[in-house]
């Protein structure tokens, strides 16, 4: 417990205190040390580096999670093979009990927005480390025990925490939602941790009467929390919405008493590059590289994310000197396309863009799912409220919202495209990411 209670300490001490010198000196020193460590105990990392200044960790040439899952049995640093550490999750999958170690390594599997397993192996020690560290940034009340009601598909070792007054309880999203709400209803959590789409549901169901709880606190997990679900999720639950961007790859970054995103500087380097891979000013998207400064089992090194996300250039008035992430505008290739005028060449435009002509149309949508399909044509579902489903109000949608997207393209300096727009009701496979806007090409099938 000494040693938990030392780095619960030094690790508040870190957020609070240091300034970007001691936040840079500690990054080299410790990314060295990975990369050291790696060259020596993965195979993979040897051949990858080999003939490479190791002491330039900035110049290393990037990963994925493409080529870490091709070579995760000579990647990992334990001496598993890919097989079996699928087999292992695959079966705590079926059982739905995640408590299991394999060989004293913690094991997960994730899923992604893509559908393509990722797998996270870590050992209890840094396991350890992660929460605590988690922990010394999180709002916990000075009195009283805090119980976390936590719902996320797979299991995930930096949220197995149960330390003194601090406690977790698992609750599986596959479960019948009256069953959730059951569970929500006797545990009266403190504190509720979900992906954006569920933490929506309950409130929701709460809005209903159904579900009778009041967190002190809600915490928004793994997916994009966009601007209208976060207001309408403080108007149901009446407290602050804060939010953990955390990845496989990664305990990226945590709210902070102001509800600012802070970067776990100490936990993790994050690069926020163009697509040359050189750095963005803050106020600037770019994509996002990162590596580990904690997990050697599996050594995280100038891994490239496929998010893209911009850094506030404002500092944070919580006063740390841990990087703040003004906004994750999302995957990168969920991204639109449009075609520009007269050349045909590509541009990006931002989901973001696409989310607000929606959700500015009105007010009565329950949930959306816009499809772009190609760079000419754009599918848009929408699921109104219940009282709203009228004729009335689906025709300002067809009137309005075509026009929003066409000139949102106009302003890009890209061709138009086709919008259609169909009403159903939407349900979300829990067993993936929510993705309210995403691409159905890639950008080499048309250009």
């Amino acid at each position: 417990m000494s040693n938990l209670l030392s780095a619960f300490v030094k690790a508040r001490w870190r957020f609070k205190h240091w300034d970007q010198a001691k936040i840079h000196k500690f990054q080299e020193r410790q990314a060295s040390k990975i990369v050291q460590y790696a060259v020596a105990n993965s195979k993979f990392y040897q051949s990858h580096y080999n003939n490479k200044n190791l002491d330039d960790v900035a110049q290393l040439p990037l990963i994925d999670k493409q080529i870490m899952m091709e070579n995760f049995s000579i990647f990992n640093t334990a001496g598993l093979t890919k097989e079996e550490c699928l087999k292992f999750c695959l079966r705590n999958e079926e059982t739905r009990d995640f408590s299991q170690k394999y060989k004293n390594f913690i094991i997960g599997m994730s899923t992604g927005t893509s559908g393509n397993r990722g797998l996270e192996m870590v050992t209890k020690k840094e396991a350890s480390l992660i929460q605590t560290t988690f922990i010394s940034r999180f709002p916990i009340p000075l009195r009283g025990r805090f119980r976390l009601a936590f719902i996320l598909r797979v299991f995930s070792p930096g949220f197995n925490v149960n330390i003194g007054k601090f406690q977790m309880k698992y609750v599986s999203p596959m479960d019948t939602l009256e069953n959730i709400v059951e569970k929500l209803n006797q545990m009266q959590p403190t504190a509720l941790s979900a992906p954006s789409s569920m933490l929506k549901i309950l409130a929701e169901a709460k809005q209903e009467g159904s579900l009778k709880i009041n967190p002190n606190l809600v915490v928004s997990y793994a997916e994009v929390l966009s601007p209208d679900t976060e207001q309408y999720l403080q108007k149901i639950f009446a407290t602050e919405i804060l939010e953990v961007y955390k990845c496989t790859e990664g305990m990226i970054a945590q709210s902070c008493k102001e509800g600012r995103l802070h970067i776990n500087e100490d936990l993790l380097i994050v690069e926020v590059v163009d697509e040359n891979e050189n750095p963005v000013p803050p106020g600037t998207p770019g994509h996002v590289i990162v590596t580990d400064l904690v997990k050697r089992t599996t050594p995280i090194i100038r891994y490239r994310l496929n998010d893209i996300l911009t850094l506030d250039p404002e500092p944070c008035p919580c006063g740390s000197n841990f990087r703040v992430i003004k906004q994750i505008q999302g995957r990168e290739d969920d991204m639109y396309l449009g075609q520009r005028n007269g050349t045909q060449q590509p541009q990006f435009i931002f989901g973001d863009y696409i989310r607000r002509a929606i959700v500015s149309t009105s007010d009565h949508i329950r949930e959306y799912r816009a499809m772009q399909e190609n760079p000419k044509k754009i599918n848009i579902e929408l699921d109104l409220m219940r009282e709203f489903q009228t004729a009335e109000e689906e025709s300002i949608f067809l009137s309005e919202l075509p026009t929003k997207i066409t000139q949102l393209f106009e302003r890009h300096d890209c061709e138009s495209p086709e919008v259609n727009i169909v009403f159903k009701s939407i349900t979300h496979d829990f067993n993936l990411k929510l993705r309210r806007i995403f691409r159905n090409f890639k950008k080499s099938d048309y250009f």
